[in-house]
């Protein structure tokens, strides 16, 4: 196995034949195939989950979208007249972007933004980009820095994955392997593979919403919108709460963030808080969920919501 752009490579397979396996490899040996992830970096916004649908409305302005894959993304918002810079580390994602139409896209990482990007009112997260925060140690310290390039109204969009229960014991040994070792459970160690080819190993980390308000808090952002569905995919609209300026590390001093956010439901129900014993891997590595426990998660959840109010 050698060491190279598998993402890309897929991304370039799949756009050449119109068909491919997207293949994920966790740290403990776990593997997944889909037929979808190809396909989803590419799909038109008819197709985009419907939580995404509903979060982009809130898109305005000038946009940084992160992890940008097939440039799916900037290709809806640039027939809206926006000014959108996509960014990836894949170099054969830049090319299939710049292939596809899309009219900046960059060879860059999230580590790598900094100020020659400009300055921007919405950052995009979608396609369970959250995960590229990395981890509860780096993710306040990228927050901060997305503190950097944007206004002070602006949004980060992006989603990640809530599960209420796990009954796959393969995910559920995977949790208590992270917390052995001192990580977060929902903090995985993925790689893509393609043919003769796998990516380096990087961390990616699922959230639900309460935690994911509590990092970013360390950053200088909030949980500000939830956008959920049926399914265990949820949107989130980040806003600040303070200047760049003056965002520490460490815990958020009491009284400096809201604890509380606004709940869109296409189902009329609350996003369910998870707590970290029930974390399973990324949406694209399959799972099990359990309705009673669900419906459990939906009540507390509510009335702890309600609570603060």
């Amino acid at each position: 196995m050698q060491i190279g752009d598998a993402f890309g490579e897929m991304l370039r397979a799949f756009v050449r034949d119109g068909e491919g396996l997207e293949i994920v490899e966790r740290d403990d040996g776990f593997l997944t195939a889909s037929q979808l992830g190809p396909s989803h970096y590419l799909a038109p916004f008819r197709k985009w989950l419907p939580v995404e649908r509903r979060a982009a409305r809130l898109v305005r302005g000038r946009v940084l979208d992160i992890g940008a894959g097939g440039g799916r993304v900037a290709l809806h918002f640039q027939e809206r007249r926006l000014d959108v810079v996509s960014i990836d580390v894949s170099p054969g994602a830049v090319e299939v972007m710049r292939e596809r139409g899309v009219r900046d896209a960059r060879l860059l990482g999230i580590d790598e933004i900094g100020p020659e990007l400009g300055v921007f009112d919405t950052i995009v997260l979608f396609g369970n980009n959250i995960g590229l925060l990395g981890g509860p140690r780096k993710a306040p310290r990228l927050l901060r820095k997305l503190q950097s390039v944007t206004r002070p109204d602006a949004r980060i969009l992006g989603t990640s994955t809530f599960l209420y229960d796990t009954t796959d014991r393969s995910h559920l040994a995977y949790h208590e392997r992270n917390r052995s070792r001192g990580r977060h459970p929902g903090q995985l160690r993925l790689r893509i593979r393609h043919r003769d080819l796998a990516t380096p190993w990087f961390d990616y980390l699922l959230l639900p919403p309460e935690e994911l308000d509590d990092i970013a808090a360390q950053g200088g952002w909030r949980v500000a919108r939830v956008f959920r569905d049926d399914g265990p995919i949820y949107a989130v609209s980040l806003e600040k709460i303070w200047p760049v300026s003056s965002a520490t590390s460490g815990d958020v001093s009491s009284g400096s963030k809201p604890r509380r956010w606004a709940i869109s439901s296409l189902d009329g129900r609350v996003p369910s808080k998870n707590s970290a014993r029930n974390w399973s891997p990324v949406s694209a590595l399959r799972h099990q969920s359990s309705p009673t426990s669900r419906r459990r998660y939906e009540r507390s959840c509510a009335l702890r919501i309600h609570a603060r109010r």
